[in-house]
Protein backbone atom coordinates (compact mmCIF):
# COMPACT_ATOMS: atom_id res chain seq x y z
CA UNK A 1 0.00 0.00 0.00
CA UNK A 2 1.38 3.46 -1.37
CA UNK A 3 0.37 7.04 -0.29
CA UNK A 4 -0.62 6.87 -4.25
CA UNK A 5 -2.85 4.48 -4.25
CA UNK A 6 -4.61 5.53 -0.66
CA UNK A 7 -4.89 9.08 -2.10
CA UNK A 8 -6.88 7.11 -5.41
CA UNK A 9 -9.16 5.42 -3.10
CA UNK A 10 -9.88 8.61 -0.50
CA UNK A 11 -10.75 10.54 -4.18
CA UNK A 12 -13.12 7.71 -5.07
CA UNK A 13 -14.84 7.73 -1.87
CA UNK A 14 -15.27 11.50 -2.22
CA UNK A 15 -16.65 11.21 -5.53
CA UNK A 16 -19.24 8.77 -5.11
CA UNK A 17 -20.78 10.54 -2.17
CA UNK A 18 -19.23 7.53 0.17
CA UNK A 19 -17.56 11.03 2.24
CA UNK A 20 -20.49 13.24 1.10
CA UNK A 21 -20.37 17.19 1.30
CA UNK A 22 -19.72 18.25 4.59
CA UNK A 23 -19.30 14.92 5.87
CA UNK A 24 -15.93 14.59 8.47
CA UNK A 25 -13.54 12.12 7.52
CA UNK A 26 -12.16 9.06 9.62
CA UNK A 27 -9.73 10.42 11.80
CA UNK A 28 -6.03 9.33 10.51
CA UNK A 29 -5.10 6.89 12.94
CA UNK A 30 -8.39 5.10 12.36
CA UNK A 31 -7.31 5.35 7.99
CA UNK A 32 -4.12 4.06 9.33
CA UNK A 33 -5.66 0.74 10.76
CA UNK A 34 -7.84 0.26 8.20
CA UNK A 35 -5.09 0.54 5.22
CA UNK A 36 -2.50 -1.21 7.19
CA UNK A 37 -0.10 1.46 7.19
CA UNK A 38 1.65 3.68 9.59
CA UNK A 39 -0.20 7.07 10.33
CA UNK A 40 1.82 9.27 8.19
CA UNK A 41 1.38 7.55 5.14
CA UNK A 42 -2.22 8.15 5.88
CA UNK A 43 -1.17 12.26 6.27
CA UNK A 44 0.84 12.36 3.07
CA UNK A 45 -2.08 10.44 0.96
CA UNK A 46 -4.24 13.65 1.79
CA UNK A 47 -2.46 15.68 1.35
CA UNK A 48 -2.46 16.52 -2.25
CA UNK A 49 -6.86 16.08 -1.35
CA UNK A 50 -6.14 19.28 0.98
CA UNK A 51 -3.82 21.09 -1.66
CA UNK A 52 -6.33 20.78 -4.32
CA UNK A 53 -9.51 21.67 -1.97
CA UNK A 54 -11.08 17.93 -2.26
CA UNK A 55 -11.03 17.87 1.69
CA UNK A 56 -10.60 20.63 4.33
CA UNK A 57 -8.56 20.60 7.74
CA UNK A 58 -8.78 23.15 10.17
CA UNK A 59 -5.94 21.28 11.94
CA UNK A 60 -5.69 20.73 16.29
CA UNK A 61 -8.50 17.87 16.96
CA UNK A 62 -10.95 19.55 14.55
CA UNK A 63 -9.63 16.24 12.13
CA UNK A 64 -10.36 16.68 8.03
CA UNK A 65 -13.69 17.08 6.42
CA UNK A 66 -15.01 17.36 2.50
CA UNK A 67 -15.97 20.59 1.79
CA UNK A 68 -19.57 21.76 1.24
CA UNK A 69 -20.08 23.57 -1.94
CA UNK A 70 -22.54 25.76 -0.50
CA UNK A 71 -20.79 26.78 2.66
CA UNK A 72 -19.87 30.79 2.60
CA UNK A 73 -16.85 29.62 3.83
CA UNK A 74 -13.62 30.44 1.04
CA UNK A 75 -12.27 27.00 1.29
CA UNK A 76 -8.14 27.15 0.36
CA UNK A 77 -6.54 25.98 -3.00
CA UNK A 78 -3.25 25.45 -4.36
CA UNK A 79 -3.04 28.81 -6.45
CA UNK A 80 -3.77 30.60 -2.52
CA UNK A 81 -1.20 28.63 -1.51
CA UNK A 82 1.42 29.90 -4.68
CA UNK A 83 0.22 32.97 -4.06
CA UNK A 84 0.95 33.47 0.09
CA UNK A 85 4.40 32.01 -1.36
CA UNK A 86 4.68 34.95 -3.57
CA UNK A 87 3.69 37.68 -1.28
CA UNK A 88 6.49 36.27 0.92
CA UNK A 89 9.17 36.08 -1.77
CA UNK A 90 8.63 39.98 -2.28
CA UNK A 91 8.91 40.66 0.91
CA UNK A 92 12.00 39.17 1.46
CA UNK A 93 13.58 40.83 -1.96
CA UNK A 94 12.24 44.16 -1.08
CA UNK A 95 13.52 44.11 2.89
CA UNK A 96 9.82 44.13 4.58
CA UNK A 97 11.76 40.92 6.00
CA UNK A 98 15.33 41.34 6.12
CA UNK A 99 18.20 39.30 6.96
CA UNK A 100 18.32 38.24 10.34
CA UNK A 101 14.61 38.98 11.11
CA UNK A 102 11.92 36.95 12.40
CA UNK A 103 9.03 36.23 10.49
CA UNK A 104 5.17 36.96 11.89
CA UNK A 105 3.97 33.14 13.16
CA UNK A 106 2.05 31.49 10.94
CA UNK A 107 -1.02 32.09 12.72
CA UNK A 108 -0.43 35.75 12.28
CA UNK A 109 0.09 35.28 8.52
CA UNK A 110 -3.26 32.85 8.66
CA UNK A 111 -4.90 35.50 10.17
CA UNK A 112 -3.59 37.65 7.66
CA UNK A 113 -4.08 36.09 4.58
CA UNK A 114 -7.52 34.81 5.83
CA UNK A 115 -6.68 31.30 5.45
CA UNK A 116 -5.75 28.39 7.55
CA UNK A 117 -2.72 27.77 9.16
CA UNK A 118 -1.69 24.87 7.27
CA UNK A 119 -1.70 27.05 4.19
CA UNK A 120 1.24 29.55 4.98
CA UNK A 121 2.75 26.53 6.58
CA UNK A 122 3.04 24.60 2.98
CA UNK A 123 3.65 28.24 0.90
CA UNK A 124 6.23 28.65 3.28
CA UNK A 125 7.84 24.85 3.30
CA UNK A 126 9.09 26.22 -0.64
CA UNK A 127 11.39 28.87 0.99
CA UNK A 128 13.04 26.55 4.01
CA UNK A 129 13.94 24.09 1.65
CA UNK A 130 15.77 26.41 -1.01
CA UNK A 131 17.22 28.21 2.32
CA UNK A 132 15.41 31.40 1.73
CA UNK A 133 14.19 30.88 5.09
CA UNK A 134 15.27 28.89 8.11
CA UNK A 135 13.33 27.55 10.91
CA UNK A 136 15.30 25.61 14.40
CA UNK A 137 11.38 24.22 14.89
CA UNK A 138 9.24 24.20 18.33
CA UNK A 139 8.48 28.10 19.29
CA UNK A 140 11.65 29.63 17.63
CA UNK A 141 9.61 30.56 14.90
CA UNK A 142 11.09 31.31 11.18
CA UNK A 143 13.89 33.32 10.41
CA UNK A 144 15.14 35.06 7.01
CA UNK A 145 18.82 33.82 7.48
CA UNK A 146 21.61 36.17 7.29
CA UNK A 147 24.81 36.27 4.82
CA UNK A 148 26.94 37.23 7.64
CA UNK A 149 26.23 34.37 9.62
CA UNK A 150 28.88 31.98 10.82
CA UNK A 151 26.87 29.19 10.03
CA UNK A 152 26.01 28.83 6.25
CA UNK A 153 22.61 27.57 5.15
CA UNK A 154 23.01 24.73 2.60
CA UNK A 155 20.80 24.61 -0.35
CA UNK A 156 18.61 22.12 -1.80
CA UNK A 157 20.50 21.96 -5.11
CA UNK A 158 24.03 22.61 -3.17
CA UNK A 159 23.17 19.49 -1.53
CA UNK A 160 21.60 17.85 -5.01
CA UNK A 161 24.83 18.68 -6.52
CA UNK A 162 26.83 17.19 -3.61
CA UNK A 163 25.26 13.79 -3.58
CA UNK A 164 25.46 14.01 -7.61
CA UNK A 165 29.00 14.76 -7.19
CA UNK A 166 29.87 11.89 -4.45
CA UNK A 167 27.63 9.29 -6.58
CA UNK A 168 30.18 10.23 -10.38
CA UNK A 169 33.40 9.71 -8.05
CA UNK A 170 32.26 6.41 -6.66
CA UNK A 171 31.84 8.41 -2.63
CA UNK A 172 28.98 6.17 -3.20
CA UNK A 173 29.43 3.15 -5.38
CA UNK A 174 26.60 1.72 -7.64
CA UNK A 175 24.89 -0.78 -5.85
CA UNK A 176 25.58 0.81 -2.30
CA UNK A 177 23.27 2.31 0.76
CA UNK A 178 23.36 6.00 1.16
CA UNK A 179 23.60 6.90 4.93
CA UNK A 180 20.48 7.48 6.28
CA UNK A 181 18.20 10.97 5.79
CA UNK A 182 18.74 11.34 9.27
CA UNK A 183 22.56 11.24 9.01
CA UNK A 184 22.68 13.62 5.72
CA UNK A 185 20.29 16.02 7.62
CA UNK A 186 23.15 16.22 10.33
CA UNK A 187 25.55 16.41 8.21
CA UNK A 188 23.85 19.45 6.27
CA UNK A 189 22.30 20.93 8.87
CA UNK A 190 18.79 20.56 7.30
CA UNK A 191 15.94 18.28 8.57
CA UNK A 192 15.09 15.30 6.91
CA UNK A 193 12.56 16.40 4.47
CA UNK A 194 14.54 19.17 2.77
CA UNK A 195 17.24 16.00 2.26
CA UNK A 196 14.22 13.70 0.76
CA UNK A 197 13.47 17.04 -1.27
CA UNK A 198 16.98 17.16 -2.44
CA UNK A 199 16.99 13.49 -3.42
CA UNK A 200 13.91 13.70 -5.16
CA UNK A 201 15.46 14.61 -8.68
CA UNK A 202 18.26 11.88 -8.40
CA UNK A 203 15.39 9.21 -7.74
CA UNK A 204 13.69 10.90 -10.94
CA UNK A 205 16.76 10.20 -13.34
CA UNK A 206 16.69 6.67 -11.73
CA UNK A 207 20.06 7.42 -10.45
CA UNK A 208 18.75 6.70 -6.70
CA UNK A 209 16.60 4.16 -5.66
CA UNK A 210 14.37 4.05 -2.10
CA UNK A 211 13.17 0.91 -0.79
CA UNK A 212 11.62 0.79 2.89
CA UNK A 213 12.82 0.10 5.46
CA UNK A 214 16.21 -0.43 3.99
CA UNK A 215 16.89 2.96 2.71
CA UNK A 216 18.34 4.66 -0.45
CA UNK A 217 20.72 2.98 -2.92
CA UNK A 218 22.72 4.01 -5.86
CA UNK A 219 20.84 2.00 -8.72
CA UNK A 220 23.41 -0.03 -10.88
CA UNK A 221 22.32 0.73 -14.94
CA UNK A 222 23.00 -2.83 -15.89
CA UNK A 223 20.48 -4.52 -12.55
CA UNK A 224 18.29 -1.66 -12.01
CA UNK A 225 15.80 -3.41 -9.89
CA UNK A 226 18.43 -4.90 -7.47
CA UNK A 227 18.66 -3.62 -4.52
CA UNK A 228 22.29 -4.08 -2.74
CA UNK A 229 22.70 -7.20 0.02
CA UNK A 230 23.58 -7.24 2.84
CA UNK A 231 21.47 -4.66 5.02
CA UNK A 232 19.33 -7.08 7.45
CA UNK A 233 20.47 -4.62 10.60
CA UNK A 234 18.12 -1.78 8.59
CA UNK A 235 14.71 -4.00 9.50
CA UNK A 236 12.82 -3.51 12.84
CA UNK A 237 13.18 -7.13 13.36
CA UNK A 238 17.08 -7.07 13.50
CA UNK A 239 16.45 -3.75 15.84
CA UNK A 240 14.16 -5.31 18.21
CA UNK A 241 16.02 -8.53 18.33
CA UNK A 242 19.64 -6.88 19.18
CA UNK A 243 17.44 -4.82 22.04
CA UNK A 244 16.14 -8.15 23.39
CA UNK A 245 19.66 -9.79 23.53
CA UNK A 246 20.61 -6.17 25.38
CA UNK A 247 17.58 -6.58 27.97
CA UNK A 248 18.45 -10.36 28.51
CA UNK A 249 22.61 -9.65 28.80
CA UNK A 250 22.29 -7.06 31.34
CA UNK A 251 23.64 -4.36 28.87
CA UNK A 252 20.27 -2.13 29.65
CA UNK A 253 19.89 -3.64 33.43
CA UNK A 254 16.27 -3.83 34.74
CA UNK A 255 15.17 -0.53 35.93
CA UNK A 256 17.50 1.16 33.83
CA UNK A 257 16.67 3.34 31.31
CA UNK A 258 17.35 2.92 27.72
CA UNK A 259 18.99 5.35 25.15
CA UNK A 260 16.87 7.53 23.59
CA UNK A 261 14.65 6.92 20.12
CA UNK A 262 16.83 9.49 18.29
CA UNK A 263 20.15 7.67 19.73
CA UNK A 264 18.90 4.07 19.14
CA UNK A 265 18.32 5.54 15.32
CA UNK A 266 21.71 7.51 15.00
CA UNK A 267 23.14 4.22 16.60
CA UNK A 268 21.61 1.44 13.81
CA UNK A 269 21.66 4.05 11.31
CA UNK A 270 17.49 3.83 10.46
CA UNK A 271 14.80 6.19 10.68
CA UNK A 272 12.47 6.83 13.70
CA UNK A 273 9.81 4.64 12.53
CA UNK A 274 12.35 1.40 12.61
CA UNK A 275 13.34 2.14 15.98
CA UNK A 276 9.22 2.34 16.98
CA UNK A 277 8.23 -0.82 15.11
CA UNK A 278 11.62 -2.83 16.98
CA UNK A 279 10.41 -1.22 20.78
CA UNK A 280 6.72 -1.91 20.06
CA UNK A 281 6.70 -6.17 20.66
CA UNK A 282 9.63 -5.24 23.27
CA UNK A 283 6.50 -3.34 25.51
CA UNK A 284 3.77 -6.00 24.90
CA UNK A 285 5.72 -8.50 26.28
CA UNK A 286 6.38 -6.53 29.12
CA UNK A 287 10.47 -6.41 28.55
CA UNK A 288 10.12 -2.79 28.39
CA UNK A 289 7.81 -0.29 30.39
CA UNK A 290 7.70 3.47 29.65
CA UNK A 291 9.70 5.83 31.76
CA UNK A 292 9.18 9.41 32.01
CA UNK A 293 8.45 11.33 28.96
CA UNK A 294 9.16 9.81 25.95
CA UNK A 295 11.50 7.09 27.42
CA UNK A 296 11.64 3.82 28.20
CA UNK A 297 12.98 1.71 30.79
CA UNK A 298 13.72 -2.60 31.73
CA UNK A 299 11.53 -3.61 33.35
CA UNK A 300 12.63 -3.56 36.60
CA UNK A 301 13.63 -6.56 38.55
CA UNK A 302 10.72 -8.05 41.00
CA UNK A 303 11.15 -6.85 44.28
CA UNK A 304 12.06 -9.47 47.62
CA UNK A 305 8.27 -10.21 48.33
CA UNK A 306 7.37 -10.54 45.19
CA UNK A 307 10.36 -13.26 44.64
CA UNK A 308 9.56 -14.85 47.82
CA UNK A 309 6.02 -15.12 46.64
CA UNK A 310 6.95 -16.98 43.74
CA UNK A 311 9.62 -18.73 44.85
CA UNK A 312 7.12 -20.15 47.56
CA UNK A 313 4.50 -21.17 44.87
CA UNK A 314 6.64 -22.80 42.58
CA UNK A 315 9.31 -24.94 44.64
CA UNK A 316 9.15 -28.69 44.68
CA UNK A 317 11.10 -29.84 48.21
CA UNK A 318 14.22 -31.62 46.98
CA UNK A 319 15.36 -33.08 50.08
CA UNK A 320 15.44 -36.99 50.37
CA UNK A 321 12.63 -38.49 51.43
CA UNK A 322 10.20 -34.92 50.93
CA UNK A 323 6.92 -35.24 48.67
CA UNK A 324 5.86 -32.61 46.82
CA UNK A 325 4.75 -29.60 48.04
CA UNK A 326 5.86 -30.39 51.60
CA UNK A 327 7.61 -27.90 53.46
CA UNK A 328 10.98 -28.03 55.03
CA UNK A 329 12.71 -27.37 58.07
CA UNK A 330 13.18 -23.49 58.48
CA UNK A 331 10.49 -22.42 55.40
CA UNK A 332 7.66 -20.82 55.76
CA UNK A 333 4.15 -21.38 54.56
CA UNK A 334 2.98 -18.89 51.28
CA UNK A 335 0.03 -17.26 51.58
CA UNK A 336 -3.07 -18.97 50.44
CA UNK A 337 -4.23 -17.70 47.03
CA UNK A 338 -6.84 -15.62 46.63
CA UNK A 339 -10.42 -17.41 45.78
CA UNK A 340 -9.49 -20.99 47.07
CA UNK A 341 -11.26 -21.71 50.06
CA UNK A 342 -9.86 -22.68 53.74
CA UNK A 343 -11.08 -25.73 55.76
CA UNK A 344 -13.92 -24.97 58.31
CA UNK A 345 -11.77 -23.83 61.42
CA UNK A 346 -8.51 -22.98 59.45
CA UNK A 347 -7.39 -19.49 60.08
CA UNK A 348 -5.14 -17.65 57.43
CA UNK A 349 -1.23 -19.39 57.64
CA UNK A 350 -2.31 -21.86 59.08
CA UNK A 351 -1.38 -25.61 57.46
CA UNK A 352 -3.68 -28.27 57.01
CA UNK A 353 -2.40 -31.50 55.47
CA UNK A 354 -4.49 -34.19 53.76
CA UNK A 355 -3.15 -38.08 54.82
CA UNK A 356 -5.36 -39.41 52.90
CA UNK A 357 -2.94 -40.10 50.19
CA UNK A 358 -0.12 -41.19 52.83
CA UNK A 359 -2.42 -44.06 53.80
CA UNK A 360 -2.70 -45.17 50.31
CA UNK A 361 0.60 -45.34 49.86
CA UNK A 362 1.96 -46.40 53.33
CA UNK A 363 2.51 -50.75 53.05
Amino acid sequence: MTPELITKIIRGRVADDTYGPGTQLPSERTLSVEFGVPKWMVSRALQPLRDNGDLHSSGGRRGTWVPDPQSVVPLPRIKEIEQIEKVIRERLADGTYGPGTQLPSERTLSVEFGVPKWVVSRALQPLRDNGDLHSSGGRRGTRVPDPQSLVPLPRIKKIEQIVRSRIGDGTYAVRTWLPSLRHLAVEFGVTATSIRTALNPLHQEKLLASLRPLGTYVVDPRQPGVPPSGRASKTAAYVGQALRERLGDGVYPPGSRLPAIQELATEFDVELTTISKAIRPLRTEGLIVNGPGRSYIARPAPGPEARQGTLAATRTASAPGALPGQLLEGESCPPAVSGTALPAGTGPGEVTISTKNLEEERP
